[in-house]
């Protein structure tokens, strides 16, 4: 069984299992408990309350945060 470092479970000590946060209150969380030496990331997922089987419901997209230049889009190649 894998044991989780300090760092981690001190994280994990902080936030409560079933509370639903506002989004202040959890961008502040994460970067209250970030323990990592680089750049972490973050992956929201939202609920928007349509079907994507109806071509005018489809939502897709992304968003790009102030701080996300650091990496030059010239350089990016997707996987293949």
């Amino acid at each position: 069984m894998h044991v989780h470092g300090k760092h981690y479970r001190a994280a994990v000590a902080t936030l409560e299992p079933r509370k639903l946060y506002s989004l202040r209150e959890a961008v502040e969380k994460v970067k209250a408990t970030a323990y990592a030496k680089f750049d972490e990331s973050l992956d929201v997922a939202v609920r928007l309350g349509v079907d994507p089987k109806h071509a005018d419901q489809i939502v897709r997209g992304t968003v790009r945060s102030r701080t996300a230049g650091s990496i030059p889009t010239s350089s990016w190649r997707p996987r293949t």
